[in-house]
């Protein structure tokens, strides 16, 4: 619970702590962007403590999870990589014990279709990569000469960007193929890059096909970048319905995929039609060569699903989310941050850097291995009275100026309510080697005293219960004299 607390706090002035500082430049100055998420991994532990916001906290937490997820993504790409080299290994092997002359491959017209709908699709994921740009479309907006308008150029590259993102809010296993297929030789492609592509391919029947990004909202493209893109044109807030309304006339909310949407049907087709003339035959392979294959493209298709199951995407989006906001507040304040990385330093370092960070001006013994404050960019480091010099006069009267101005403020209190939080307890007396033994000996007293009491109580009601047999005897004999033992 809760409870209002009341305390008096009041101020007093310690003469003996006043003194003469150095102000320096700190050495260990940083702006913005020299905040790296490396770095800050790196120094976790002094960010932390120094953080000005403890709701970012768990800020360090999806720094940490993103590093391991580009890690995953590497570990799994050695991995296919070695894999790669071993199948090749194992196929010159298997070609070199098959007989030296084969028949024509049956299959190489539908391959060839195959290759030239992929190095369509290669053309159109290059597009998209080079030329996804919406700053220069929404720079043009900004500047608001309806006149001259975007230009096509400019237009075209929004419009490849917004498809790009919300390729990445629909189907990002998609849109990693799509980059992964742009960085590959065109010359180069091959049946298996075909084949990456289309396991990528979302559905025709899913909720993220690729035909569902032209029935997205304007507010699900604005959630997939659009809106921030926006906002960081934007003047001032009350200026969005006009920054929609010309995102829409210059087609800035309808998408463009450079083609590559419609080639997927193609292609799964090309694959279907090529699958189904190996099926029929009349291509034969070795079945070490089959099965190696076969091994391979299983290897392919749960590489998506490792990472799925070891960073799950909403966990993802989550830590991308904090992290950017844990980055962007430590770039917000780097001369805050600068200190915290300087006072994390060891005594000895810190020595090194102020000598270093004075010209030669401050020399060991002229001042006092530590750093009191911070001044914007400047840290204040206390001098010695040697230092000092002549104004060892200025501040003895210093601190008795002071101390007259503010040496009746700590008489004076003020009352400040805060709220404190506060636990309901119950006390329970346990079995303890730090009790005294009196306590011990007055427990045991406390169960003896108890038992005598019931034993007590016993013996009189087993005499109750003699006599009042005797009597039944007596009444029996007709005794009727008085029940009263003895008399005059």
């Amino acid at each position: 619970f809760e409870t209002l607390a009341h305390y008096e706090i009041g101020l007093s002035f310690v003469p003996e702590r006043l003194a003469v500082v150095a102000l320096i430049e700190n050495p260990e100055l940083r702006a913005g962007p020299d905040f790296t998420e490396a770095m800050i991994r790196q120094n976790e532990t002094t960010f932390r403590n120094a953080l000005l916001e403890p709701a970012l906290a768990d800020g360090f937490a999806a720094l940490r999870m993103l590093a391991a997820y580009e890690s995953a993504k590497v570990l799994i790409g050695e991995q296919q990589a070695a894999s790669k080299r071993d199948e090749a290994v194992a196929a010159t092997s298997v070609a070199a014990a098959a007989q030296p002359a084969e028949a024509p491959d049956p299959a190489a017209a539908q391959a060839q279709a195959v290759l030239d709908v992929l190095r369509q699709i290669h053309a159109g994921a290059s597009t998209l990569r080079a030329k996804a740009n919406v700053d220069d479309a929404l720079y043009r907006i900004k500047l608001n000469d309806r006149n001259q308008g975007v230009g096509e150029d400019a237009r075209r590259g929004g419009q490849y960007w917004l498809y790009v993102q919300c390729l990445a809010a629909r189907a990002p296993a998609f849109l990693d193929a799509l980059i992964a297929l742009a960085g590959e030789d065109k010359n180069a492609l091959s049946i298996e890059s075909a084949q990456r592509i289309a396991t990528a391919i979302p559905g025709p029947t899913s909720a993220k096909s690729l035909a569902s990004i032209n029935d997205m909202t304007a507010g699900e493209k604005e959630d997939a970048g659009l809106g921030a893109a926006i906002k960081r044109y934007m003047a001032v807030f009350w200026d969005w319905g006009w920054w929609t309304q010309r995102c829409r006339e210059e087609l800035l909310y309808s998408p463009n995929d450079a083609g590559v949407g419609g080639l997927t049907d193609k292609l799964t087709q090309a694959l279907q039609a090529w699958e189904a003339k190996r099926a029929e035959g009349a291509f034969a392979k070795d079945k070490d060569v089959v099965l190696k294959t076969a091994e391979a493209k299983q290897d392919a298709l749960s590489t998506g699903d490792r990472l799925e199951m070891a960073f799950p995407l909403d966990e993802l989006a989550r830590a991308r989310e904090r992290r950017a906001a844990l980055c962007g507040h430590i770039a917000q304040h780097p001369q805050h941050y600068s200190y915290a990385l300087f006072q994390a330093l060891t005594p000895a370092e810190q020595v090194s850097r102020i000598l270093e960070a004075s010209g030669g001006v401050l020399q060991v013994g002229l001042f006092e291995p530590r750093v009191v404050a911070m001044s914007g960019s400047r840290l204040a480091v206390p001098l010695t009275p040697l230092a000092a010099g002549g104004m060892t006069t200025f501040l003895d009267t210093l601190r008795e100026s002071l101390s007259a101005s503010l040496g009746d403020t700590a008489s004076h209190p003020e009352q400040v309510v805060l709220p404190t939080p506060g636990v309901n307890m119950s006390s329970r007396l346990g079995r303890c080697t730090a009790a005294e033994s009196f306590i011990e000996d007055s427990r045991v007293n406390d169960v003896e005293l108890g038992r005598a009491r019931v034993a007590q109580a016993k013996a009189e009601a087993a005499a109750a219960q003699a006599e009042v047999q005797r009597r039944e005897m007596l009444l029996k004999r007709e005794q009727l004299d008085p029940f009263e033992i003895g008399g005059e």
